[in-house]
């Protein structure tokens, strides 16, 4: 590093000294949102559960066995939203844009995958768009960030990504300020639709979103995209809340 390289460095950690979400402690590492002792408190899931029931789902020679339940699918929640660290994480990136979180909840994600033993081969991974104004309001969408980084810890390439394919046509009102499921269904109902079936149809997905709350959002991306000829669906989400 060079001197006036160097210099800057120190400047900005004494104008703008970067600190961990979960305890406010002094990271010297920029890339990092968390210290090493907040992501202790972090405990990571292995099993992937049904979307209806909550059943576990084992996974078996790369596999995972699927649930009986009628209209479910499967996914993968890799943290728990009530660790006090998990949602400052959360917070930090899709409210104070700090970036740096997406790489954490992405690791999470990883070693997710890791625990699972899901063999992701054959998979192209989808992020959760975001509408055009929630895009211009937050500037990234969190979901991709995620998404790019998990790919980078698993050596996955960045051609499996598929993040232009479907769009959110329609701007929905944030799920979390809605107690009820059917008002969350109606909701986002039709608020993707595929633009590009061609990079769709015949081919096994992984869609990457930040919190699984009711699950509204997941069922419907997963509609959309079965309708346009998606072979296989695992919905994977760094939190459930």
């Amino acid at each position: 590093m060079s001197v006036i390289k160097k210099w800057r460095m120190n400047l900005l950690d004494i104008l703008f000294p970067h600190l961990c979400l979960g305890c406010h402690s002094y990271l010297e590492n920029r890339l990092a949102a968390l210290c090493q002792n907040c992501r202790d408190k972090i405990s990571i899931s292995s099993a992937f559960c049904c979307s209806n029931c909550g059943r576990r789902l084992p996974t078996t020679g790369g596999n995972i066995k699927k649930c009986s339940c009628e209209h479910s699918f499967i996914v993968g929640l890799a943290i728990n939203y009530e660790s006090q660290p998990a949602r400052e994480l959360i917070k930090g990136l899709k409210y104070s844009g700090i970036t740096a979180a997406a790489n954490e909840l992405a690791e999470f994600l990883a070693d997710f995958i890791k625990n699972s033993g899901l063999n992701l081969k054959n998979f192209y991974i989808l992020p959760i768009p975001l509408s055009k104004k929630r895009m211009r309001e937050r500037g990234f969408n969190q979901s991709e960030l995620i998404a790019r980084n998990f790919a980078k810890f698993l050596g996955i390439p960045s051609v499996a990504i598929i993040s232009n394919a479907m769009l959110r046509v329609k701007h929905t009102r944030q799920q979390t300020k809605m107690p009820d499921y059917k008002e969350r269904l109606e909701n986002v109902a039709k608020c993707f639709s595929v633009i590009k079936e061609e990079e769709i149809k015949g081919r096994q997905f992984i869609i990457i979103d930040d919190v699984f709350t009711s699950g509204a959002t997941s069922a419907e991306a997963v509609k959309t995209l079965k309708l346009a000829g998606a072979r296989k669906i695992i919905v994977l989400c760094a939190a459930k809340a």
